[in-house]
């Protein structure tokens, strides 16, 4: 998730770190096209990552995919693989990361209805009952 100041990572497998300063977020530059892949297949030689300290050093950056998450219309963050090698990514996993995100942006807003439910004094679990 990326915020004005940071970005932080709500499941992650395989890496340390559990937020960076934003300004390092290869995240911030995938939510800017809310409706596009953003792919990044080597970010050593890539102008805008090759001084990167998350591509210089851990977590050693090389291959970053995102997908933009919404929730309320706008891009909150995104669905992201990242690797310590260069890649291309077959149109077959983007296609794949595309429906994760949507189903990621299902669940947030099947939450926020949720939530708001709550807050007028009913919930998802007793409708269905």
């Amino acid at each position: 998730m990326v915020d004005e100041e940071r970005q932080w990572f709500k499941s992650r497998q395989g890496m340390e770190i559990q937020e960076t300063p934003r300004e390092y977020s290869f995240c911030a530059h995938a939510i800017l096209n809310p409706n596009e892949p953003f792919i990044v297949p080597a970010a050593r030689y890539d102008e805008r990552f090759h001084d990167n300290p998350l591509t210089r050093g851990e977590p050693n950056i090389a291959f970053y995919a995102g997908v933009p998450v919404k929730g309320c219309g706008h891009a909150l963050d995104s669905l992201c693989v990242i690797g310590n090698r260069p890649r291309e990514l077959a149109e077959q996993k983007i296609e794949s990361l595309k429906a994760l995100a949507k189903l990621v942006n299902v669940y947030m807003e099947l939450r926020r209805q949720n939530s708001n439910w709550i807050k007028a004094g009913m919930s998802f679990n007793r409708l269905s009952h």
